[in-house]
Parts: C-alpha cells; structure tokens; sequence
C-alpha cells in the first residue's frame, strides 16, 4: 500500500546574494549539529536576504505557515554588523524555524510567549553563545538602543 501524504522537503533552498551574509551562513550552517540540519532541510523552504527593511524587525525573520518556512535576512542594518554579531542573527533565526516558533511574542489577547526567547535558548545551545554576546554589544550602536 502506497501512502500519498506529506512528503518532506529534501532540500532548502539558499538564496542570500549578499556576499558576506552568505559566507557567514555558510560558516554557521557548517557548525549546527547533523540532526539540526537535516530537521532544518526538510523545513525551511528557503533562506534568503533582502536589500528592503522591515519596519517591525530589526535584521531578520520568518514566514511560517504549517508547512513552508522562510528566513529572511535584511541587509541594511546586518551590513553594519561584524561577522560573530551576524551569525548570532542568523542562528537565531534557525532557532526559530528548528522549533517552529514564530517571530516576536503572541499577539493581543493572548498568553504572553515570547518566542525570541526560545530561538534564543535553543541558538546558544548549538553553541553560538559568543556570537549572541558580540551581537548584544553591537546592536546597541547599530540601532541606537
């Protein structure tokens, strides 16, 4: 008997064009554990950057539905980070896509979850814990906060 159900993906699909986000990428992305990256491969559609800002975030973020997940790094304000302050960006954004956790906390009206904390938690332990801490000196300048 022959089950046509879901599928997963076999591979995800890297379009960051930006020459130094991607080496850091690939830099982070050979770090993860095995099994981080295949559950990643067979989730994340696709991660790519983005020459245009978001008003909501500050350097990246998911779309996420049931099934499709894409990260999205926004050049701008990542263009004025080091490399370790980048990779803490992007580890956190595969933190939240490795646990299917949204972006920000849980809108009005509902209990108070926030999920950065937890792309956080599962992001320092891959080990990217330096990253995190360079980043948190440099967004302070970067942002002005």
């Amino acid at each position: 008997m022959l089950f046509l159900g879901y599928l997963p993906r076999a591979k995800m699909e890297v379009n960051i064009q930006n020459p130094k986000l991607r080496s850091v990428w690939d830099r982070i992305w050979a770090r993860l554990p095995q099994d981080v990256q295949t559950d990643l491969l067979t989730w994340v559609q696709e991660a790519k950057d983005d020459i245009q800002s978001c008003p909501e975030v500050e350097f990246g973020c998911g779309k996420y539905s049931e099934t499709i997940r894409i990260i999205i790094l926004y050049n701008g304000d990542l263009n004025r980070l080091s490399d370790a302050a980048i990779g803490w960006v992007i580890a956190h954004e595969l933190g939240h896509a490795y646990c299917h956790l949204k972006c920000g906390t849980a809108g009005p009206g509902s209990p108070k979850v926030d999920f950065d904390y937890g792309a956080d938690c599962v992001a320092s332990s891959w080990g990217f814990q330096p990253e995190r801490d360079q980043f948190e000196q440099e967004r302070k300048v970067v942002t002005g906060g």
